[in-house]
């Protein structure tokens, strides 16, 4: 008897826990949202010179060879 009882218990609790489609069409709204925000990529405005290209200095070398180098001046 009692184990009749346990079994019906779990039979309902578990009937209460299903979504039924009839009640997702009923109230659309009341589903809510479970995923996670996605998170937005920063935008990169500025262009960036490679290594191989030419300078913007105007002195034609390759800018690795040029402003590029470690210790040369910074350019504006």
């Amino acid at each position: 008897a009692e184990a009749q009882e346990a079994t019906e218990r779990r039979r309902s609790s578990m009937a209460n826990m299903q979504t039924r489609k009839d009640d997702v069409q009923q109230n659309p709204n009341n589903m809510q949202d479970t995923r996670q925000p996605q998170k937005q990529m920063p935008i990169h405005n500025e262009l960036k010179i490679g290594r191989n290209d030419p300078c913007p200095c105007g002195s034609g070398k390759k800018y690795k060879n040029c402003h590029g180098r470690a210790g040369a001046e910074e350019l504006a």
